[in-house]
């Protein structure tokens, strides 16, 4: 878990580009021929202190969580783990 911590506090001190991967997910779940509510699956977003490619995580998530501040992870931790 702390290895998992320190990667994702790890800075290159550029940007992240996430478009070019969520317009692929777009494609390949456009290709599927499962259906994610068949097989009972849901995907979330995450978006921590940017909106930054909102518009594509949108379109491939069951909902988009918006954290600022990473203490406030309760409410998005919730929605993630209901069982609904």
């Amino acid at each position: 878990m702390n290895f998992v911590i320190a990667c994702a506090g790890f800075f290159f001190n550029g940007g992240t580009v996430f478009e070019t991967w969520m317009e692929k997910a777009l494609d390949l779940v456009d290709e599927s021929q499962f259906e994610k509510t068949e097989r009972g699956m849901r995907a979330y977003g995450v978006l921590i202190g940017s909106n930054q490619g909102e518009a594509p995580l949108d379109q491939i998530s069951d909902a988009v969580i918006r954290l600022n501040d990473l203490r406030g992870d309760l409410p998005a931790l919730e929605v993630i783990f209901s069982t609904v």
